[in-house]
């Protein structure tokens, strides 16, 4: 059964940025809004940090497999230091096991631009886990219309197509995000079909809610979470 994800998880963190040698070396405070997407099937439940200059906040706790934070829309990072200040900011990510006491994971640097929209995916490379950030650009909806985007986190899975009944596809190979595409609003079945063109899962009766994005992703199973709120 296909859900409509409600939690997040991360692991081991790889993203492409600029790195920075201390947390204390960050610019100027920047808000960036974030969503979280878990789709490592084998990870356990992590709790989540992040960290601002000397400020940790907890941003998520025993958070699993197949499902996001926030369920709706992003969450906004801003920290409390230098409230008039303006500009980009690199927010640090410290993971550990949930319900434990282990040590974090080395503080990993994402850096975040003021007012940006960013996705990120936790996925399982050859049995690594990875965290990947995606920039996002939100379509601009007129109403009767909602937008949609493909995420392939399924290893060695070659290219996958996600069509619609009405077939407007959109294709993504392991760990690529497509871009979105507009679709009229109406009731609709999607299909998932591999790099042979077979059928590997489906969504039906999917109900969209007016000028609204979604991104489907696939790992075990198709799922689909709400990016704009």
């Amino acid at each position: 059964m296909k859900k409509i994800i409600i939690g997040i998880a991360a692991l081991t963190l790889f993203i492409a940025c600029k790195k920075l040698d201390d947390p204390a070396e960050n610019p100027p405070r920047g808000d960036s809004y974030l969503k979280f997407i878990h789709v490592h099937p084998t990870a356990p439940a992590l709790d989540i940090y992040s960290q601002y200059y000397n400020q940790t906040n907890k941003i998520g706790s025993n958070l699993t497999h197949k499902n996001a934070l926030p369920s709706i829309g992003y969450m906004k990072l801003q920290s409390s230091d230098k409230p008039s200040a303006s500009g980009v900011g690199t927010y640090w990510i410290h993971t550990q096991p949930a319900l434990t006491a282990d040590t974090f994971h080395k503080p990993t640097p994402i850096l975040l631009e003021r007012d940006s929209y960013q996705t990120i995916f936790n996925i399982d490379s050859a049995g690594t886990p990875k965290l990947l950030i995606f920039n996002d650009i939100l379509p601009k909806l007129d109403s009767g219309f909602y937008a949609i985007r493909f995420f392939n986190a399924k290893f060695n899975s070659g290219n996958m197509t996600l069509t619609t009944n009405n077939n407007s596809p959109i294709s993504a190979d392991f760990m690529q995000l497509s871009n979105f595409i507009i679709l009229a609003q109406n009731v609709v079945n999607f299909t998932l079909k591999d790099a042979n063109g077979n059928i590997v899962d489906s969504l039906n009766n999917f109900s969209p809610r007016n000028k609204k994005t979604y991104t489907f992703f696939y790992s075990d199973s198709l799922y689909v979470t709400q990016q704009s709120d």
